[in-house]
């Protein structure tokens, strides 16, 4: 064995058994409070009531009739401790809708983050929070977030360890602030959730409260410990009887849209005209409409006739320079959004970052449907999802070894996603996945999926899924050409990179161990990808290798302490193989993280050592050091800034070039992002991010990118709101043809004014300006190269 890693292994050991020897003995030298004690596990039984309450965030007395929810602990950073400021609410019902009510105490109104901005834009704020679960199985849970101002946000909690802020739903919310307190009123229809078809409910509940001030503090109604990885299996049970006219929960949701848009663009192509004149594109005008209607409280069907799924917020850029793998955006569509849930197959581990995460639905491959539909609901103990869709101009996400190539194209294609999975208690399910994407022609690819998860213990989860793809690709020369010269092995067969008409199948297999804890914190994985698994509804960014990594980190808490909150050291092991036996990758790298009280929170990384094989070539130990540091002390000003320098492999390199060499080389990168908040109402925020690589350190420069992005925003009540987004991009390559520097820049100008009655009844007006510069037309300077404006209105009619 290297001597290096017998070293390594040895000091591993004596540090992992003493580890062991500290969290064995945790729970005994936890700070508590001695003189509060918590709630034990509470049952609430809220009010049925004859009329519908006034949501204006001002508390009658008669909310003082109603079931109560008191005597708050904290839970962050401290456990079971008592909170610096009292909390306490009121729960009611009527046949129609769940209503909650906060009073939160607050001994220094000054100090009170309480912002006037968009939805989902609180989450810095003080807040309080409904988390309920109406199935009571401890896999998801609606999270309804309203601040000091009435602003919404909301989320959907899952199990797997996502929070998916993109959740979006009708309810009703308004605030009020006083001298030595705020409250809040909510309004949750029954409508609005899926919940069992039955008369007498049972939900699990947590109500929780932020409270930022030195730390950013969390008090929940029952306790909730960091030593139980059960989020909503440690809430209350909130019990009540709907009517059976509401357990049947037919309900009807039309969302039609209209768009108006006129747009021209500058002609860089001499087959269109004279390069540089304006070419106007004829003004277009779209509608279509959607449709959801409940089965039933836990069933619902959605279709949707020529939808509009433009963007109207643009993704930010990102560093794309050196990075040969596709990069991963968002859904901010409404349609693919809700019960996204159900799709999730892998489980989320914080900190482990060298995997691939298991995609297999990415909703963004569904470029721009004529027709879409889906289902989804529960049945017992099982949960299900289909959705199907008409798309045209599909793109392919297509992995290799040591790249992804991301083809456009103007195909149109059939796509078919099937989701089941079965309940089996305690945070452990079983189930299957199945997707099809056929294009119209020639060409499909097909997975089947099974996965599982299980809850182990209070702190141990396993996970794992097994899944076969089969793909029989299209015959295209033009995109072939794009594809490259490629090979790869699939069994005993050989098969190129090109669409040519071949037909090889693929697997994957993954498991995980975690183990969560207040302190001890440690994830196993172990995952292969063969070299013909494909997964074109889906997001993988390689195949072809073979993967073990160890996550191992430790959190040393000071509660009492002035100045620290905690420290956790973490230590990240990797080894990585093809399937030619060839060791890929292989590395050892340090984090430790340190938690500073005025919420500030301090990163330093490095590598022990690390060493890859990339296209046949060894290279030995790019040596690396990161330091992040982020800080929310202030209300009115907050930011973060990240720097890494050291070594890198010039994966873009060519091999002989001097100027543009395929070897370790230099690189500096940095960024940093600030958000000021000098008025409730507007919000500026300024985000910078710099690449570099050069031949030796500051000097012939290789490649690089610069990304600039504004975004200003004022909030004139809850419902109007502008917003201005400026990004400037400019990306230096090596042109090893032309042997010579190109820059490209590039520049986008997004104005927007939107009117929001709900999440999903709207009125936009807005616009995009472009412009680059052109550096095989010559044009040294920016020049505006596209403009287009638009109007939107869409509505929701709800029965």
């Amino acid at each position: 064995m290297n001597r290096s890693y017998l070293s390594f292994f040895i000091l591993f050991c004596v540090l992992l058994n003493q580890l062991l020897k500290a969290d064995i003995t945790s729970n005994s030298t936890e700070s508590v409070d001695v003189q509060f004690i918590p709630n034990a596990r509470l049952t609430l039984q809220p009010l049925l009531l004859d009329e519908d309450l006034t949501i204006d965030g001002i508390l009658e007395s008669a909310w003082s009739r109603y079931a109560c929810f008191e005597n708050f602990s904290e839970y962050q950073p401290a456990e079971n401790r008592k909170p610096e400021v009292q909390t306490l609410g009121y729960v009611a019902y009527n046949a129609e809708n769940l209503y909650v009510a906060f009073i939160c105490f607050e001994p220094d109104p000054a100090k009170l983050r309480a912002s006037l901005s968009e939805r989902d834009k609180i989450f810095e704020d003080d807040w309080v929070c409904v988390s309920i679960d109406p199935d009571n199985e401890q896999q998801k849970a609606y999270q309804f977030y309203v601040n000091a101002r009435g602003i919404q946000g909301d989320e959907l909690w899952q199990a797997n360890g996502l929070e998916d802020q993109s959740f979006d739903l009708v309810w009703q919310s308004e605030a009020k602030m006083y001298l030595d307190r705020w409250t809040v009123e909510l309004k949750i229809p029954f409508k609005s959730l899926r919940f069992p078809p039955r008369e007498d409910q049972q939900w699990l509940v947590h109500f929780i409260r932020h409270y930022p001030r030195e730390n950013q503090y969390k008090f929940s109604w029952m306790p909730i410990s960091a030593n139980n990885n059960s989020f909503m299996g440690q809430g209350g049970t909130l019990q009540f009887h709907l009517p059976e006219i509401q357990t049947e929960g037919r309900t009807m949701e039309i969302l039609p849209y209209a768009i108006g848009t006129q747009s021209s663009y500058r002609i860089q192509d001499e087959t269109e005209g004279e390069i540089g004149d304006w070419k106007k594109v004829e003004n277009a005008a779209r509608a279509g409409v959607g449709l959801k209607y409940s089965l039933s409280t836990s069933m619902v069907a959605d279709v949707t006739y020529n939808p509009d799924f433009s963007q109207i917020e643009s993704d930010a850029g990102q560093i794309s320079i050196n990075f040969p793998f596709a990069l991963f955006y968002d859904e901010k569509r409404p349609f693919f959004q809700e019960g996204s849930d159900i799709y999730v197959v892998d489980q989320n581990s914080v900190g482990v970052a060298i995997d691939q995460y298991v995609n297999l639905f990415y909703s963004r491959g569904i470029n721009d449907p004529l027709l879409a539909g889906k289902f989804s609901g529960k049945f017992n103990r099982v949960s299900f999802g289909y959705t199907g869709a008409y798309d045209r101009n599909t793109p392919f996400l297509i992995p290799f070894e040591e790249r992804t190539s991301v083809l456009a194209t103007t195909r149109d294609s059939y796509n078919h996603i099937v989701r089941a999975k079965y309940d089996l208690g305690n945070q452990s399910s079983l189930g299957m996945m199945f997707t099809n994407r056929t294009l119209v022609g020639h060409g499909y690819n097909s997975i089947t999926a099974v996965d599982g998860t299980f809850r182990l213990s209070d702190k141990y989860n396993f996970s794992a899924i097994s899944a076969y793809t089969y793909s029989k690709e299209p015959v295209d020369p033009v995109l072939s050409a794009r594809l490259g010269n490629g090979r790869f092995e699939v069994g005993d067969s050989e098969k190129t990179a090109a669409f040519d008409g071949e037909s090889f199948n693929g697997f994957l297999w993954r498991a995980k161990i975690n183990r969560n804890s207040r302190h001890w914190v440690s994830t196993l994985a172990y995952e292969d990808f063969s070299p013909g698994f494909r997964a074109d509804n889906g997001f993988i960014q390689a195949n072809n290798f073979r993967m073990a990594e160890f996550v191992n980190g430790y959190f040393f808490r000071f509660d009492e302490n002035p100045v620290l909150t905690y420290i956790r050291p973490r230590l990240d092991m990797w080894r990585k193989y093809n399937y030619d036996g060839i060791c890929k990758d292989t590395g050892m790298r340090i984090n430790v993280l340190t938690s500073f009280r005025q919420q500030t929170f301090v990163s330093l990384a490095f590598f022990i050592f690390n060493r890859e094989n990339l296209y046949g070539k060894q290279f030995d130990d790019a040596h690396s050091v990161w330091l992040a540091i982020t800080n929310n002390t202030f209300h009115s000003v907050s930011g973060n800034f990240f720097i890494r320098i050291g070594e890198e492999i010039n994966r873009m390199g060519v091999e002989g070039d001097v100027n543009n060499p395929f070897e370790i080389v230099p690189t500096f990168s940095y960024n940093w992002s600030l958000v000021f908040k000098p008025h409730p109402q507007l919000t500026d925020q300024l985000d910078f991010q710099q690449y570099n690589l050069w031949k030796t350190f500051r000097e012939g420069k290789i490649n690089g990118q610069q990304i600039w992005r504004n975004s200003l925003s004022y909030q004139f009540n809850k419902n109007m709101h502008i917003r201005l987004i400026m990004e400037y991009n400019v990306v230096d390559y090596y042109d090893s043809y032309q042997q010579q520097l190109v820059r490209q820049k590039y520049f986008t100008v997004d104005p927007l004014f939107s009117y929001k009655l709900s999440a999903f009844s709207v009125f936009y007006v807005g616009g995009n300006f472009g412009g680059q510069n052109n550096y095989y037309l010559n044009w040294d300077e920016v020049r505006f190269t596209n403009q287009s404006v638009f109007i939107k209105l869409q509505y929701q009619f709800r029965s």
